[in-house]
Parts: C-alpha cells; sequence; structure tokens
C-alpha cells in the first residue's frame, strides 16, 4: 500500500523507521516477558501484571496509529474516496501526514478545489505542487501561479503542468 502512489526516494527511511519500531518492541517484548515470569513467581504479581498491561495498551495504541496512517495514504490516493473525506485528510496530523499523503490527496481527480487550495503553498512541498499542476480539478489561478513560480524547480512544475490535460484551455497552444 506505501507504494500505491508510485515510488517515493524517502521510502527507504519510513522502512528503516519500521524495523526499528518493530525490534524496539520486540526487544522490549522480550525483556518484559523475563521480567514478567520473576516477578509472577515472587509477591510482585500485581506489578507485574499492570507492567503487563502498559506494555498491551502501548502496542495497541501504536498499532491503531499505524492502521489509521495506511488507511489515510490508501483513502488520499483510491478514485472512489469520497470529496469529504479527502478534504478531512489535508488536516490529517497522525502518523504519515506530510508530503506523502498531501502529493496523493492533490494527485486524486476526486479532491475539491477548497482541499486543492489548501494544498497549495505548504512549505517544503515542491512534490505537492507538481500533483497540483498535473490535476485537471487545480483552479486556474493556481495553476497561473505555478506557471509564474521563478526557482530551482520551475522546471520540474513547467514539465507537470504541460501533462495537465487543461494545460491549452489555461495557457494556449504554445509552450
Amino acid at each position: 500500500m506505501m507504494n500505491a502512489h508510485g515510488p517515493d526516494a524517502q521510502m527507504g527511511i519510513w522502512y528503516m523507521f519500521m524495523v526499528v519500531i518493530l525490534l524496539f518492541w520486540l526487544v522490549t517484548g522480550f525483556v518484559a516477558a523475563g521480567l514478567l515470569e520473576a516477578a509472577w513467581k515472587s509477591r510482585w504479581r500485581l506489578l507485574a501484571a499492570s507492567v503487563l498491561l502498559i506494555w498491551v495498551a502501548a502496542i495497541s495504541w501504536s498499532s491503531v496509529r499505524y492502521y489509521n496512517g495506511g488507511r489515510a495514504l490508501f483513502d488520499a490516493s483510491a478514485s472512489s474516496t469520497l470529496p469529504a473525506r479527502l478534504r478531512e485528510l489535508t488536516s490529517y496530523d497522525g502518523i504519515q501526514s506530510g508530503y506523502e499523503l498531501d502529493n496523493r490527496i492533490a494527485s486524486n481527480p476526486n479532491t475539491p478545489i477548497d482541499a486543492l487550495r489548501l494544498l497549495h503553498g505548504r512549505p517544503d512541498q515542491v512534490g505537492t505542487e507538481m500533483c497540483l499542476a498535473r490535476n485537471p480539478n487545480t483552479p486556474d489561478d493556481i495553476l497561473i501561479e505555478l506557471a509564474n513560480r521563478k526557482d530551482d524547480w520551475s522546471q520540474y512544475i513547467t514539465d507537470s503542468l504541460k501533462r495537465n490535460p487543461r494545460y491549452n484551455e489555461v495557457f494556449g497552444n504554445h509552450d
């Protein structure tokens, strides 16, 4: 599901982060299991049960957060996602929020115009601007603003604009 939107140069960081988290939970689980076994045989049963309960709650909380993050990414790129959900995702702040989620929302043909406007101009998200440039539903004023952008990324944004089916309609038949 993470690669559903295409290759992402920073996915290696995401995978490495996931491995670190999994290793953390495995190590703490083995340590907790050993301590719980020792404590259970002594008078510290209540403490052992409390530690086990906290550990299970932490894993459950983390799992729900990762599930919600994965669901957000899937919904952001699914063509069947309703506009209201896409609008809601523009303010999502859980795991997986950020440029990858924004890129998927900006590329989705069901994203309402007000949500596209919210995505435009977010700092350090050139990829999102490129996705907005390709989306045929992006308002003309945003497309024109993107075309007038002058920085190191201008050429990439211009290339994205040229892939927009409405390019000739908005900018005429010339390059």
